[in-house]
């Protein structure tokens, strides 16, 4: 539409308003899947952990007996595990929910009033996968024409993403791994190490980051990096797997965001960069092997040409195998 006034509609009949809402609720719908995936494979090992398939302990006992509470699960007198199991269960059933009925977690987290105008509204969403799904369809070819219902399912992704996406990801989170911890570090390049075995972990999904991060600083791993003339494994942060790691274990330098990567590699400084899912960019392949840096995909929604991979399969079936996969990611090899 090169001229608004002279054409307003575009060749299939749409305006200006509709065009943007359809491009507005795409964007949004995007945002509610991106953050959701990551955040399915959290409550996905909060599930396996407690069913004992993952070993990995549940560490923020606290938060997750308080969240079950307020998601109004009983939890006089069950175990730690089956907490966890009736948490998962909440909130995978949020994320995926196809029939109509009451979202759990924004039920017991939003304010009742609010809640009561988004139902006037009628923008409270059915789960995170039906309102994406829903947007999706809506915005096809000679579906929805009225841009003000178009922005209606928008609000219905925003709130599916503030209560699960963001929200259920995050008690899943820290019931799985504790809650961060504030502490004091040195950041960005000034902060590269010489003399030891440098891993950049980069991405959004701190699950097998760390298990990477258990095991580099094992005797085992780090008698190997000693015995091939390093000092040790130092672990930097490129985005949010870096940061979720250092909140939580210390001692992970963060580096830079996704926009710097390739300036982080282009020292020549890292080892071995481990990227996960979102705000890895393909180029970075391209600088990594122009100073030898070994890059490792660990999802199968973000593999990259060129890099090694280890990592879940698509329907996360190898759960179990985190401390395997995580071996192969540090300097030993596979």
């Amino acid at each position: 539409m090169q001229d608004h006034q002279k054409k307003p509609r575009g060749v299939c009949g749409a305006n200006a308003d509709l065009i943007v809402a359809r491009n507005l609720l795409r964007w949004v719908a995007a945002g509610v899947a991106a953050h959701g995936a990551r955040g399915r494979e959290i409550m996905l090992a909060l599930k396996a952990s407690a069913e004992g398939s993952l070993r990995l302990p549940i560490a923020g006992e606290e938060k997750l007996r308080k969240s079950a509470v307020q998601l109004g699960i009983d939890i006089e007198g069950k175990t730690t595990d089956a907490v966890a199991l009736k948490v998962a269960a909440a909130l995978l059933e949020d994320l995926s929910r196809a029939v109509p009925e009451k979202h759990k977690t924004l039920s017991a987290f939003a304010t009742p009033e609010r809640i009561e105008v988004w139902k006037d509204l009628d923008i409270l969403p059915v789960g995170a996968y039906h309102e994406v799904f829903e947007a999706l369809h809506r915005t096809t070819t000679g579906t929805d024409g009225d841009w003000k219902n178009v922005m209606q399912q928008f609000l219905r992704c925003g709130l599916a993403f503030a209560w699960t996406s963001a929200l259920g990801s995050s008690i899943a989170m820290d019931s799985l791994f504790g809650l961060p911890e504030r502490s004091t570090v040195r950041v960005n390049v000034g902060a590269l190490k010489e003399g030891y075995v440098n891993i950049a972990i980069h991405g959004h999904s701190p699950l097998l980051v760390s298990e990477i991060i258990k095991q580099g600083r094992s005797e085992e791993f780090v008698c190997l990096a000693k015995e091939n003339g390093a000092e040790g494994i130092q672990f930097y942060g490129i985005c949010c797997s870096g940061l979720s790691a250092m909140y939580r274990y210390g001692g992970v330098i963060p580096l830079s965001n996704a926009i710097g990567a390739e300036l982080i590699l282009g020292t020549g400084a890292l080892d071995l960069w481990v990227a996960d899912v979102q705000d890895v960019f393909p180029t970075i392949i391209d600088v990594a092997k122009c100073f030898k840096t070994t890059v490792v995909t660990t999802s199968d929604s973000a593999k990259l040409p060129g890099a090694e991979h280890y990592g879940y399969d698509h329907i996360h079936s190898n759960l179990k195998e985190t401390e395997n996969l995580a071996k192969k990611n540090n300097p030993k090899g596979n």
